[in-house]
């Protein structure tokens, strides 16, 4: 399995890739929107964790292009925004279909576990 980290805080992506390549997972990290992108388009990534508060183009609209390309990778959405309007974005940008989930340590973690990866139709 192949999961693309899209974090631009270096620590915290290191720290996500060490714990996945510790499950057995390979992971690359793209430091912006626009990198992971073109990473995504070009490697299929079985899933992506991406962060919200990216420098250049936000995790919510990351996630819209990824959709609007046809990656239909499951998205995980991290984010300490806490505000109803945030949550709504990021599932109505096709980050999630699972909804959000509190860490408690005043940041959420966004989880998308489609039951089919394929677009939706229309």
């Amino acid at each position: 399995m192949r999961v693309l980290i899209v974090e631009d805080e270096v620590k915290m992506a290191g720290l996500i890739r060490r714990g996945l390549r510790e499950e057995g997972l390979a992971a690359d990290v793209a430091i912006k929107g626009e990198d992971a992108l073109w990473m995504a388009e070009a490697t299929g990534y079985d899933a992506i964790v991406l962060d919200v508060m990216l420098p250049g183009i936000d995790g919510f609209q990351t996630c819209r292009r990824l959709r609007e390309a046809g990656i239909w990778a499951p998205v995980l959405m991290l984010t300490a925004r806490d505000a109803v309007e945030d949550r709504v974005a990021g599932l109505d940008g096709g980050g999630g279909r699972a909804g959000a989930v509190n860490r408690g340590d005043g940041t959420d973690v966004w989880i998308d576990v489609p039951t089919n990866t394929n677009p939706p139709d229309g």
